[in-house]
């Protein structure tokens, strides 16, 4: 059914039987609302207003209740923060606050295209200084400008820097010899992207020194160091006429992102024994190394196991009894010194979104045991469901014989794997839990307290901007990893590698699978 409504010129249309739908505008000031519903609260949606003007990337589960999200795109002035040229637009975002879960949504806008340096804002009506910077990434390829927001109520401008330039000329000279660069926009120590425009090859570099002289070259965006142009264009060439920066968050840094993202699939030295880069929204492959060879997938395994647990509809804060009997099952297939566990003794209570959050966060195994407990089926009957889901999914060359990953008998294969994760993913619970950078809990009974880490490097990054993570490890397995990401227009991405070398060898390859995803989604 169809019904239309008009209220100060704003044309609003909402079907009852669909996740969303898109409204038009007024003026002077341009209106749009989608009306959610409840079959759109586990779903990925993608809203696009004005013309395609913004773009509001919404993921799975960061709607709690049926909403009305409305967009207004104002025309006022707005009056730049210093360095900056006033904006002539101003986009209004209105999430019900009591339907936002606590996570996050992305937000595209178009790019003017100009070879400014451009920032996003948002308004602070508390902050002396009222506009406050967002962290922004503008993407050439696409011509968009984006972010991602936190807050259900956000007012957004975009300035233009009145002195820094994006996109122009880069030229070359001989330093330190790496993947460095000099700047007169940028302080010391900005990581950025810097783009070949006629290849679309990219490098990134740090900012490690001042210049080019603006008034000399004012058409001169960078220079950059001898190994670094040679990534982008020969040596000999000198110069190259149509480059682009992109500002990475400063973040990137300290995990040692890759270097290069090479336009050739052929070119990615992905040092896992199997690798994929999956997009969620249209289930295609966009590269892939070994995707069906079948591996262990050690604590990969988890995402399957709490998803079948949070398929039982369990009362999450319900408390509940820990019993020594749990870690006990995980010393069947490693010593007690080689398996993680919440350091738990016989009796401690918990509730159950402890024992979830730490299976997940924490990767610990006598968690996920207790899980299996109270999750209303017996061991093997819990274990076969996992095996039979996973198939019904299309997963058919992965197998479980228990529960945690412990066991090398655990196998999947690449391909498999992000089917999997796909929709564990889609679990509110678990996208949002396996993202958070730390965990605290108490014993209800023993008021003891316990704080642990993200397993996962990438998601203890404060502003990361995981949609969905897990990490596994086993001698036998090497070191797993799976996450999910943002791209434009909403097209998540899944990235999964297994047998990495080290930690960080996972993290750097997902950073360098992730940044090819990027420039080739469609």
């Amino acid at each position: 059914m169809k019904r239309f409504f008009i209220a100060s010129l704003i044309i609003c249309f909402s079907i009852s039987n669909a996740p969303f739908v898109l409204a038009q505008e007024s003026s002077p000031a341009y209106e749009f609302e989608a009306s959610v519903g409840q079959n759109g609260l586990n779903r990925d949606l993608s809203l696009n207003a004005f013309d395609n003007l913004i773009n509001i990337g919404l993921p799975a589960g960061q709607l709690t209740a049926p909403a009305v999200i409305r967009l207004s795109q104002i025309h006022e002035p707005a009056k730049a923060p210093n360095g900056f040229s006033d904006s002539s637009v101003l986009y209004q975002i209105d999430i019900p606050a009591a339907a936002f879960a606590q996570g996050r949504f992305f937000i595209s806008l178009k790019s003017s295209g100009s070879d400014k340096y451009k920032q996003l804002y948002f308004f602070d009506k508390n902050s002396a200084e009222g506009w406050r910077p967002l962290p922004t990434n503008e993407n050439f390829g696409k011509g968009v400008i984006s972010t991602y927001l936190t807050m259900p109520f956000a007012r957004l401008a975009v300035f233009e820097s009145t002195s820094a330039i994006v996109k122009g000329k880069a030229s070359w000279y001989k330093y330190k010899n790496g993947l460095f660069a000099a700047s007169p926009d940028f302080p010391k120590g900005s990581r950025l992207r810097v783009i070949n425009l006629d290849n679309r090859k990219s490098v990134d570099v740090v900012v490690n020194d001042f210049g080019p002289n603006r008034s000399l070259h004012p058409d001169r965006v960078i220079d950059l160091d001898a190994v670094a142009f040679a990534r982008l264009a020969p040596l000999g060439q000198g110069m190259i006429n149509n480059i682009a920066v992109e500002k990475l968050p400063d973040h990137i840094g300290s995990l040692s992102a890759p270097s290069t993202s090479p336009a050739d699939p052929t070119a990615l030295a992905v040092s896992a024994k199997a690798a994929i880069v999956f997009n969620s929204a249209d289930k295609t492959v966009l590269w892939s190394k070994a995707e069906d060879s079948v591996l262990p997938l050690a604590s990969l395994t988890k995402l399957a196991a709490v998803k079948i647990f949070l398929e039982t509809k369990p009362d999450l804060n319900k408390v509940v009894a820990y019993s020594v009997k749990d870690e006990q099952l995980n010393n069947l297939y490693v010593p007690a010194s080689q398996s993680a566990r919440l350091r738990l003794k016989d009796g401690d209570t918990l509730s159950l979104k402890d024992f979830v959050y730490s299976s997940l966060i924490g990767s610990t195994n006598n968690t996920v045991e207790t899980l299996v407990r109270f999750s209303g089926l017996t061991r093997e009957a819990f274990i076969a469901k996992m095996n039979s889901r996973v198939k019904q999914w299309g997963a058919t060359k992965t197998r479980f014989v228990e529960p945690t990953g412990l066991s090398p008998k655990n196998v999947t294969t690449a391909r498999d794997y992000v089917i999997i994760a796909r929709e564990a993913f889609l679990d509110p619970i678990i996208a949002s839990a396996s993202v958070r950078p730390s965990y605290s809990l108490t014993t209800r009974n023993t008021k003891t307290p316990h704080n642990f880490k993200n397993t996962n490097l990438i998601a203890r990054q404060s502003d990361s901007e995981l949609l969905g993570s897990k990490t596994g490890y086993l001698d036998e397995a090497g070191h797993c990893l799976v996450t999910k990401w943002p791209t434009s227009k909403n097209k998540n991405i899944i990235v999964a590698l297994f047998g990495e070398p080290t930690k960080q060898a996972s993290v750097d390859d997902t950073r360098l699978l992730m940044s090819f995803a990027a420039q080739h989604i469609k």
